[in-house]
């Protein structure tokens, strides 16, 4: 290296029953970022909880540092895996700020200050699998969402995120035809899903393909979140999606449950059912309460869910 700096290094300052304590020193670059990673991810598999002496180390890369956020969702995240920063001098705090890698990893003066974080949850907390190629893919994601959901107190999401999880993985497997990488991110307001594939080349369709009239693909994961998109990377495409943990959310999901329970019966018994009646009441008391605004964001996605619904029945009837 040109730079001058020490190759990268670490060593163990300490291992006991509290805590795994490591120095690492010299320079994070592209070429060491690897070795980095297999040594954190070696310490967090002795130790669930790590502390990492970084006031040797610079940065010649600032993408190098979310090696400590990687590691640390691969280990499985908070509360199963801790890992705290400390000692770092002002050139690399300033790169790890800027990445926002504190929100995961939390940054601190000295040992002392933090082993005091160490139980503490962190702003962001992060997730990830890797799941193969393979139509049990999608079951594997429902479990590891609801796990998540479990350690992070969403109840209120799990459900969809469930869901959302399942439909992505599912749409990787069949459409792209590559294994994936499932990324959950849990912040104040909510959590976002993503599914990284392999083939940033291949967009994926709005509705499956072939998937024996299972599932909905990208409709339901559009349904059930309030963003979603596609970012597209030079060996890979991230399909996320984010669910909030709004009071509005939670108001949203029962309309748009009470409304198809009552599409249905609509559909098998006419418009004087009672249940269509049930739905009229409880928008007109959600309009009063939460505004017209909002009972128009509602309607916006109800129709465009009835739109699928429709395409549903015509399509049965063809049949």
């Amino acid at each position: 290296m040109s730079s001058g700096y020490p190759r990268l290094s670490m060593h163990t300052v300490h291992l006991g029953d509290d805590a795994y304590v490591m120095a690492m020193s010299g320079v994070l670059s592209p070429d060491s970022v690897g070795l980095a990673g297999i040594w954190l991810a070696k310490a967090m598999a002795e130790s669930a909880r790590v502390l990492v002496d970084v006031s040797g180390l610079w940065a010649a890369s600032a993408a190098a540092v979310q090696v400590f956020p990687s590691v640390l969702a691969r280990a499985g995240g908070w509360p199963y895996a801790q890992l705290v920063l400390f000692g770092a001098r002002p050139e690399l705090t300033r790169t790890l700020e800027a990445l926002r890698v504190p929100l995961t990893v939390p940054l601190a003066p000295d040992e002392s200050a933090a082993r005091m974080l160490l139980d503490r949850r962190p702003p962001v907390v992060l997730r990830t699998v890797d799941l193969e190629h393979a139509a049990s893919s999608a079951r594997r994601a429902r479990v590891f969402v609801s796990a998540a959901c479990d350690d992070w107190q969403l109840d209120m999401i799990r459900d969809d995120a469930m869901v959302v999880a399942s439909e992505l993985v599912a749409n990787a497997v069949v459409h792209a035809g590559t294994a994936s990488r499932l990324a959950l991110r849990c912040r104040q307001h909510g959590m976002t899903v993503a599914v990284y594939d392999h083939r940033p080349d291949l967009q994926l369709p709005l509705r499956p393909v072939a998937e024996n009239q299972q599932g909905h693909g990208l409709f339901m994961v559009a349904a059930l979140s309030l963003h979603w998109g596609v970012r597209l990377g030079q060996d890979e495409k991230c399909v996320w999606a984010f669910l909030p943990t709004t009071a509005s959310v939670t108001y949203s999901q029962s309309v748009r449950k009470s409304a198809y329970d009552a599409v249905r019966v609509v559909l098998t018994h006419g418009a004087t059912s009672s249940d269509a009646t049930a739905v009229q009441q409880l928008v007109a008391q959600l309009a009063e309460q939460h505004g017209m605004d909002f009972v128009r964001d509602v309607a916006v996605e109800l129709a465009a869910e009835l739109a699928e619904v429709s395409s549903a029945v015509i399509s049965s009837d063809d049949h």
